[in-house]
């Protein structure tokens, strides 16, 4: 009887094993988020920066054409994942 004791204790410790590593992914995962989030206001926060000088020159206007679809691309790969 103790060897299925020992059985229940190695599949407990495996499931703990596991919720741990997916602990872990998740914590990356949301500080992967929150750096592109803060990257991401400071795009917005340039862009507009831009915009309000109501002087954009052709450099401005394809940085920010640039960082429009780099977004979107983001976007789509993000949305992309389940």
């Amino acid at each position: 009887m103790n060897d299925g004791g020992d059985a229940v204790t190695t599949i407990l410790t495996q499931i703990a094993d596991a919720l741990e590593k997916h602990n872990e992914i998740l914590a990356n995962h949301q500080n992967h988020l929150e750096r592109l989030s803060g990257e991401v206001a400071g795009i917005k926060k340039k862009a507009e920066d831009l915009e309000a000088a109501s002087s954009i020159d052709s450099n401005d206007a394809k940085f920010i054409a640039s960082i429009s679809t780099r977004l979107k691309s983001i976007s789509s790969t993000l949305d992309a994942k389940p």
